[in-house]
């Protein structure tokens, strides 16, 4: 699992980031050398490689051992805590050779571009087992239910990529990548491909998969970086969870807290921040409209179908200010779906979710399971998510990307 994290840049998978937090000019420090020099250069992996006076080291660290030794200095807080990272880096630097040095410079940067991502490591996995890609597409599946590249290598090498694929499963406290819904253009063709549906509101939200146990909620994003900390509610829901371990899926949404409407996206969005939390909940406080369960007192319910699983989440989730179960409505009628449709505009919402009542959660967008119903029908459709954007800034290029004007 190190092996692969290093590879990867990272320390930790996304969703339990461990950062070094170090600015360029601390690295440069570490390598002992002045700002223009950097300057010059452009990149700090192949200044690091260019000052490194050895071609070889006589260090016999292990993989493990710099790994560990990254960690220990990325964990470093506190007084002080900066000048021991740059002394950390400096002695790290000093038992490397000259292209170590250059790539473990450039992770500490958060600059390693080697253009791997989890999808790699993935088909690698695959080549692993057979020299091949065969299990790639198996492996993803069991990926998209604990997106740990670093958990799954290990099991694949310890069980083999048939075997560690059945084993892997949800966890709470580790996000699944979360259900995204297809276009199709009418709802005779959603009907159509999906037969009888559930259809619910398209709020105008934030996504947030909410991990809750007794004495612990955690949240993640869409993207599946951790979020807790934004959503202060959420520490309050204890009585509205009929369980004591459960993921839920949610969107949430701003209301006012003088007349009780919900507020447009742009109010929602200021609540995803690290600071001034408290002061932004009193002003736009949230509401967490659930609409899925995936996981309750040590069970995946992933597989289940979804009016399955809407039974259950009923059970779950009790009445209350903070979460609320999303209502829908079931049909296989076209006109009914539309009519639907209709009203979530006039309301103001951005449009309907149209769901196959007797399907799975499906990680990622896959087939036609969800479907989102945001325009009206006509050929604008497949552009609703079109924006207008104003550039207000940039950064000069570095390394590769020195040279681009």
């Amino acid at each position: 699992d190190k092996l692969v994290y290093l590879a990867l840049g990272e320390l930790r998978p996304p969703f339990d980031r461990l950062e070094f937090n170090l600015a360029d000019k601390l690295i440069v420090r570490a390598l002992g050398v002045g700002w223009e020099e950097y300057q010059r250069v452009g990149d700090l992996g192949e200044l690091a490689e260019k000052i490194t006076n050895h071609k070889f080291s006589n260090s016999q660290m292990t993989v493990s051992e710099v790994y560990e030794q990254l960690v220990r200095i990325a964990k470093d807080s506190g007084s002080g805590s900066q000048e021991r990272k740059v002394r950390g880096v400096a002695t790290l630097i000093k038992q490397m050779d000259p292209i170590s040095a250059k790539y473990i410079v450039r992770m500490v940067a958060g600059k390693l571009r080697l253009g791997f991502s989890d999808k790699t490591v993935i088909d690698a996995l695959s080549y692993l087992e057979n020299g091949n890609k065969e299990y790639s597409e198996m492996l993803d599946r069991a990926y998209q239910k604990r997106p740990d590249v670093g958990v799954l290598a290990q099991m694949v090498k310890e069980w083999g990529a048939e075997k560690a694929a059945e084993k892997i499963d949800v966890v709470i406290g580790t996000p699944i990548v979360p259900a995204l819904a297809q276009r199709l253009k009418t709802p005779r063709e959603m009907i159509a491909k999906m037969g009888r549906v559930y259809v619910e509101k398209k709020w105008d939200g934030t996504r947030v998969q909410i991990h809750f146990s007794r004495g612990q909620v955690r949240t993640f994003t869409r993207n599946l970086d951790e979020s807790s900390a934004m959503f202060p509610e959420l520490t309050k829901i204890a009585d509205q969870v009929n369980a004591d371990e459960v993921i839920l899926d949610s969107e949430a949404v701003g209301y006012d807290p003088k007349t009780g409407k919900l507020v447009p996206f742009q109010l929602t969005i200021t609540r995803k921040r690290k600071h001034g939390v408290v002061e932004a909940q009193s002003s736009v406080p949230l509401r967490f409209f659930v609409f899925d369960i995936m996981y309750l007192d040590g069970k995946s319910l992933i597989h289940l179908p979804l009016q399955k699983r809407r039974e259950i989440l009923v059970k779950t989730v009790s009445k209350g200010d903070v979460l609320v179960v999303d209502e829908h409505i079931e049909t296989d009628d076209p006109d009914v779906l539309r009519e639907y449709h209709k009203k979530q505009l006039e309301a103001g919402l951005e449009g309907a979710l149209v769901k196959q009542i007797d399907g799975e959660y499906m990680p990622g967008r896959t087939g036609f399971n969800w479907v989102k119903f945001k325009e009206s029908e006509d050929s604008r459709a497949k552009l609703a998510d079109t924006i207008d954007a104003v550039i207000m800034g940039y950064y000069l290029g570095k390394g590769k990307r020195s040279d681009f004007t």
